[in-house]
Order: structure tokens, then C-alpha cells, then sequence
């Protein structure tokens, strides 16, 4: 028969303390399931297009209406179809709402079955990718070359360069696309050739995206921002533990963790910045410039700062108060924290300065959260004594954090759902889901530590359960982080 016994101390029972542990197994488990076939959902942001996807035509196509959920910028020859043959044919873009993008084919799509691929960027700056396959029965049509006068040394140089994408190139793989030609579109108003040097750079810019960017661009770019996300909050909230609860002395707590981990914030970003050149076919100079790569420079401006201020510390270069350098070091963990409002749906949903000022907040309470699970480890490895202490400041400190994380969390589903059905219709919003039950079940973990294992720890009693509990509330947390990472790209 189960112990079902309850004391002062342990007012639930040890059976509510089993079923919280294999509750947030089965969402850790729950997440992985849900995550791992499913991807990233990058292109659930694309409405459809007019003719659909799959559809057959028996006239020339010279026209494609491509529908977004979200208001989407034309990076500048964001569409291609490219044709039976491998011949790629550039669109020219217009739009009235951002939203709603014609694309029109010169010469007219025929003869076969044509891909037309997009290449977009949304408001909040991440591309949005994918392609239409439409069947057009009409036969093609032969184009003949008119000739032209002199050209000129660029257009000459141009011409001497084959356009051609072949698969395992810098600008991307082309999938079963063997050699693709690019078609330029002619344009009988243009007699001086500026519409060819337009459309030529057109074509150009989108290739990595259109042709398929090399296989490890995505996992790359995902594995990075979550080694990111997680040093960044371990790094802002283990100092703010050690700061608080723990009232570590000395400049600046655990030195060469911080080192260590502001080396890992600033390597990551690094790596996103790669991913973001691939992803846009740009140099590193061009990358550091766009603006998909704000909220990685704040990351990395950052983590630059921490790392001078490790570094004069551990060759003791600094001579000020210690008071005085913890409020310098705030500067750059600020920073680290508001990054994240730079980028995703706080850019592009709901009132910017909310939606930011939101994110910030959210972004801040979790850092002290997680780093408040994590710093109670380190205590109980290495300052044993001081643990019921510690812990007790930890968990009237997380009161309000756990607080903030919900209020803030909630207020920012509301600016970027539409209904409460996007919740259970949408990838996103059932990883969101997801992401709110863990956060619940951490939840749960904490008011434990609260309300039995600190105060029985307190009074002297054995770290057994309060060992597991937060071995528990570890594992939950970085779930959490985990989900938070997929979502911010993502689209919902």
C-alpha cells in the first residue's frame, strides 16, 4: 500500500512528490515527441498562393498571387520559378499591404511543371522559404535572342560569368536541379539596360534560399541560439543568486564560470552570424549589418563586456569598490537580457514597446529562476552549511519571479495569438502548450520546495528530497529554455 502518511513537515505526502517527478518526465517527454518530427515550422506563416500548390493550368502562367499571414518584405528577387528544364525565370514583385504579393513571370510560365520558390523576409527580419509546384499544359514558347549594342566592361564581365547554381556550391545546394540558367526577363519600356542590371541582381540575391541552403545551416543556427539562450540565462541569473540569496563576496562571484560562460555567449553568436551570411548569401561585413543579426550583436556586445570584466578581474586590474563594479557589470547583463527583444514576435506583434518591455521582464525572471535551481546545486556541492540559509532566501526571492514569468508570459500569447484556437490549430501554439505545462510543472516542483523541503531542510532535516526535487525542477527548466528556443523562430 502506498505511503500516503502526512506530517506537519510533509503536509502533501510522499505520493504527490512521486507524481510531480513522473508528471515532468512525461512533458519532457511529451516535448521531445513533438518537436523532433515536426521541425521548426518555418513555413507556417505562408497563407497560399493563387494557383495553389499542386494545381494544373492550361494557359500561360504570367501571374502568382502568394498570400502571408504576417506583413513580408521584399528582399529583392524573393521569387523564382524555375522551369522542367532547370531554367530559372525571376519575378517581378508588387504589393499594396506587404501581405498579399504578385509575381510576375516574364516570359510567362509553360511547357511543364514549374517550382516557384519564395524567398521573403518577414518584419522581424527572419526569411520566410518555401516553394509552389504548378503544372502549366501550355507548350512553351522559344524566345529569340535580340541583339543588342556594345556592351559595356560590367555587362561584359557580366556576361563571361556562366549563372549557374550547381548543387554543393557557397550559394546553397539545388537540390535534383543539376545546372540552373538564369532567365533574365526582358522589359520593351527599358531601351538603356537598366531593367536587365536590376533583374540580374535580383536573381542574385536569393539563390542560397531558393536552391536550398547546405544541410547544416538550420541545425547550426537552432544549436547555437539555444547554447546561447541557456548560457545567457544561467550567466545573468547564477549572478543574481550569487549576488542575493547566496551574498557571495568579492568583485564579481564564481569569476571564472563567468568567463567561461560570456567565451560561450560570444562563440555562439558568432556562429549565428555565419548562419545568417549563408542564409542571405552575404559576407560577414553585410551579416553583422542586417537586420536579422540585431539581437545577436547585443549578445555578443554583451558577452564582450563580461569577458574584459572577468578578465581584469582574475589579473586584478581592478581597484574600485565592489559595489561600484557589481553596478558597471549590470550594464552588460541588461543587455544579454533585453537581446531577445530584438528579435522574433517582439519585433513584430503587438505594440513594439509592450511586447519588448514584456519580453525583457519575462526574459529577466527566468534567468533569476533558472539561476536560482542552479546556484542551489552548486551551494549543496560546495557550501553544504550554508544551504537551508540559502535556500530559504532563494525561495522568498522566486515568489515574485515565478509570479513574473507567468504575468509576462501571458500578456505576450495574447499580442501574438489571434484566438484562443490558435493554441490547439497551430505547431506553435501547441508547442506552447507544451512550454506552459512544463512551466507549470516547475511550478508545482518550486511551491514543494517551498512549502516542505526548504522548511525541513531549514530546521536541519535531510537533503534527500530537496536533492530530488531539484534535480526535477533542473530538468523541467531547461525543457522549458529548449521549447522557448524552437518558438522564437518559429512563426505562429
Amino acid at each position: 500500500m502506498p505511503d500516503v502518511t502526512r506530517t506537519r513537515q510533509d503536509p502533501f505526502g510522499r505520493t504527490w512528490l512521486r507524481v510531480v517527478r513522473r508528471a515532468a518526465v512525461v512533458i519532457c517527454v511529451a516535448f521531445g515527441v513533438v518537436l523532433m518530427p515536426a521541425g521548426v515550422g518555418a513555413h507556417s506563416d505562408f497563407s497560399g498562393a493563387e494557383p495553389a500548390d499542386g494545381s494544373a493550368v492550361d494557359l500561360p502562367l504570367g501571374e502568382m498571387v502568394l498570400t502571408f499571414a504576417l506583413e513580408v518584405a521584399d528582399p529583392g528577387g524573393g521569387v523564382v520559378a524555375v522551369g522542367p528544364d532547370g531554367t530559372v525565370i525571376p519575378a517581378m514583385l508588387t504589393s499594396d499591404d506587404g501581405r498579399v504579393w504578385r509575381a510576375a513571370f516574364d516570359p510567362a510560365l509553360a511547357g511543364g511543371e514549374h517550382s516557384v520558390r519564395y524567398a521573403m523576409r518577414a518584419a522581424d527580419g527572419h526569411m520566410v522559404e518555401g516553394a509552389v509546384t504548378v503544372t502549366i499544359t501550355a507548350p512553351a514558347t522559344t524566345v529569340a535572342a535580340v541583339p543588342t549594342t556594345e556592351p559595356s566592361p560590367v555587362e561584359s564581365e557580366a556576361a563571361a560569368t556562366p549563372a549557374t547554381v550547381a548543387p554543393g556550391s557557397s550559394t546553397g545546394s539545388a537540390g535534383a536541379d543539376a545546372d540552373v540558367e538564369v532567365t533574365t526577363p526582358t522589359n520593351a519600356s527599358d531601351e538603356s539596360g537598366s531593367a536587365a542590371d536590376v533583374t540580374s541582381a535580383n536573381a542574385t540575391a536569393p539563390m542560397a534560399a531558393m536552391f536550398g541552403l547546405p544541410g547544416w545551416v538550420d541545425p547550426v543556427d537552432h544549436g547555437a541560439r539555444l547554447l546561447g539562450d541557456l548560457a545567457s540565462l544561467l550567466l545573468v541569473g547564477g549572478i543574481v543568486f550569487a549576488w542575493g540569496p547566496w551574498a557571495r563576496p568579492g568583485h564579481l562571484p564564481g569569476v571564472r564560470s563567468v568567463l567561461g560562460g560570456s567565451l560561450v555567449i560570444a562563440a555562439a553568436a558568432i556562429v549565428e552570424v555565419r548562419t545568417i551570411a549563408e542564409r542571405l548569401g552575404v559576407g560577414w561585413v553585410s551579416a553583422l549589418g542586417d537586420s536579422l543579426a540585431r539581437s545577436t550583436l547585443l549578445s555578443l556586445a554583451g558577452a564582450a563586456a563580461m569577458v574584459i570584466a572577468a578578465v581584469a578581474v582574475i589579473t586584478e586590474q581592478v581597484t574600485a569598490a565592489p559595489m561600484l563594479v557589481r553596478r558597471v557589470v549590470m550594464v552588460p547583463l541588461l543587455v544579454i537580457t533585453a537581446a531577445p527583444a530584438f528579435d522574433g514576435h517582439a519585433v513584430t506583434l503587438g505594440p513594439r514597446w509592450a511586447h519588448a518591455g514584456a519580453d525583457v521582464v519575462h526574459m529577466a525572471a527566468t534567468s533569476i529562476w533558472i539561476g536560482a535551481v542552479v546556484g542551489l546545486a552548486v551551494v549543496m556541492l560546495r557550501d553544504r552549511d550554508a544551504l537551508g540559509r540559502v535556500a530559504v532566501r532563494a525561495a522568498r526571492m522566486l515568489v515574485g519571479t515565478v509570479a513574473a514569468v507567468v504575468v509576462t508570459g501571458s500578456v505576450m500569447t495574447a499580442m501574438i495569438i489571434d484566438s484562443p484556437t490558435d493554441l490547439v490549430d497551430t505547431d506553435w501554439g501547441r508547442r506552447l502548450l507544451i512550454k506552459l505545462a512544463a512551466v507549470a510543472a516547475a511550478a508545482l516542483i518550486g511551491l514543494y520546495h517551498h512549502r516542505v523541503a526548504v522548511p525541513t531542510l531549514h530546521a536541519g532535516g535531510s537533503t534527500a528530497v530537496f536533492r530530488r526535487t531539484l534535480l526535477a525542477e533542473m530538468a523541467v527548466l531547461v525543457g522549458v529554455v529548449v521549447i522557448t528556443s524552437w518558438l522564437v523562430v518559429a512563426m505562429p
